[in-house]
């Protein structure tokens, strides 16, 4: 490319259009999540999107569509894509795509999930955005669950039993010992934690679902000879919120996690982090395959006794698998500060090439163990590679022509979600849908990304 231009949609912040009867609203891409969700409480203070990313008060609304995002619950509707009712794209070669205006349909392919949502800008703007609105819920209830002597892996079986039953808890998290600990959710770095919360516009004590948690957990402890408790129930019938609690303490450093990296960075001290999604029946393996990855990364890239601390926890859970969201911290300044003495610039530059090949380790164990590539960090051009593992090469030639179709010079965003290798155009906007797919991103290029099970 000759140049590159940036598009901020930034002043792309208007509402468009509120709908009561519909339980809809329309946006521009460049709003906020935080600041619709303060449009709704000056406005029409009964109604809230209900879709609150790690990312909120920075999070635009064409952001978190176009990369799918997870949303904070963990249970029932979280995900972006349960929210969008319709959108248009802007793209550079077939003007502008409506998808249709209503609330579901049955007919052939769901245009949406096609063009809309997960593109992450690679065949056009996302502008006009109608969302589904929920009810503000008015009780709310939450309950934390101690795990003493055993396992993560054993515990989650209490987590799989619970969605499995028909439970849909808002918020069901399973966290490990070490990160409940240093999170204030536990007094013991051996005891694993998890918050389940209840939420309504209309329901009120929850009891019904609280005696259900109640039987399953003595269900279980019966089987497996353990003594899981309840430990705590907020009990909040007038949704007064009380964060001077342990279960308030986690939230509020869920929220500041990005903030405490960035300080970390500051010392030294290297903190990322990682998630995917797999089945029930993968998770155990999955987890210790993990660890082995780090702990032999660690030694073979830091070196053998450098300090870390990897914690996980449960972000969103389903009836046939779970997301599970991993936490690295890494302290190398032992024996880095002797290597690089005051050189900071070449200390981070370090840091990034020795991750960039953990974490390209870690992603190879992920898709090797059938999970996918990312649940809710977007694919961009970090997963992209793992992206193709995980989906396969027939279905990545399929979408390498719906870009050839929507944008055939590769203007947007290009090696963003699809690995992309440059080509010769002439960029004159002649029609050149006589270039066939090996131009635009070559099979044999695709093909060094897909392990031979695959």
């Amino acid at each position: 490319y000759k140049g590159v231009i940036s598009i901020d949609l930034t002043m792309m912040n208007n509402i468009i259009a509120f709908n009561e009867m519909d339980q809809t609203i329309t946006v521009q891409p460049g709003l906020t999540c935080m600041n619709l969700e303060n449009y709704l409480k000056l406005n029409h203070p009964q109604y809230t999107l209900r879709h609150f990313p790690q990312s909120f008060e920075f999070a635009s609304i064409g952001g978190v569509i176009v990369t799918r995002s997870g949303g904070h619950f963990a249970v029932g509707k979280t995900r972006i894509d349960h929210f969008l009712q319709s959108a248009k794209l802007i793209t550079p070669k077939q003007g502008i795509i409506a998808t249709p205006e209503i609330p579901s349909s049955g007919s052939g392919l769901e245009v949406n999930g096609c063009i809309i949502k997960g593109n992450e800008g690679i065949f056009g703007i996302v502008t006009d955005i109608k969302l589904r609105l929920l009810k503000q819920p008015k009780f709310k209830r939450n309950i934390k669950i101690e795990f003493n002597n055993m396992s993560f892996i054993y515990a989650a079986q209490y987590i799989r039993e619970f969605v499995q039953s028909g439970l849909e808890p808002s918020n069901c998290r399973l966290i490990d010992g070490m990160e409940s600990f240093s999170n204030g959710l536990s007094n013991d770095p051996g005891t694993h934690v998890c918050i389940v919360g209840f939420e309504s516009h209309l329901q009120k004590d929850f009891q019904n679902e609280i005696d259900s948690i109640k039987f399953i957990i003595d269900k279980l402890n019966k089987k497996y000879n353990k003594s899981v408790v309840i430990k705590s129930d907020s009990n909040d019938k007038s949704n007064k919120k009380d964060r001077n609690d342990a279960v308030g303490n986690w939230y509020y450093s869920f929220l500041s996690a990005p903030y405490v990296r960035d300080e970390f960075l500051r010392t030294g001290i290297f903190m990322e982090t990682f998630e995917t999604c797999v089945k029930w029946s993968g998770l155990a393996k999955l987890h210790d395959d993990i660890y082995q990855v780090v702990r032999e990364g660690i030694k073979g890239l830091f070196y053998k006794d450098c300090f870390y601390i990897l914690t996980k926890r449960f972000t969103h859970i389903y009836t046939d698998g779970v997301s599970i969201y991993f936490t690295l911290i890494v302290d190398p300044r032992k024996e880095w500060k002797k290597k690089f003495g005051d050189n900071y610039k070449d200390y981070l530059s370090e840091l990034y090439s020795v991750w960039h090949e953990l974490k390209t380790n870690i992603q190879e164990c992920i898709v090797g163990n059938v999970a996918s590539s990312t649940h809710h960090h977007a694919v961009g051009k970090d997963h992209a590679p793992s992206f193709v593992k995980e989906i396969g090469i027939k279905n990545v030639e399929w979408m390498i022509s719906m870009k050839k179709h929507f944008d055939p010079n590769w203007i947007l965003n290009p090696g963003v979600l699809i690995p992309y290798v440059p080509f010769k155009s002439s960029y004159s906007g002649e029609d050149d849908t006589k270039n066939d797919v090996d131009m635009y991103c070559p099979r044999d290029f695709i093909r060094t990304f897909i392990p031979s099970k695959l």
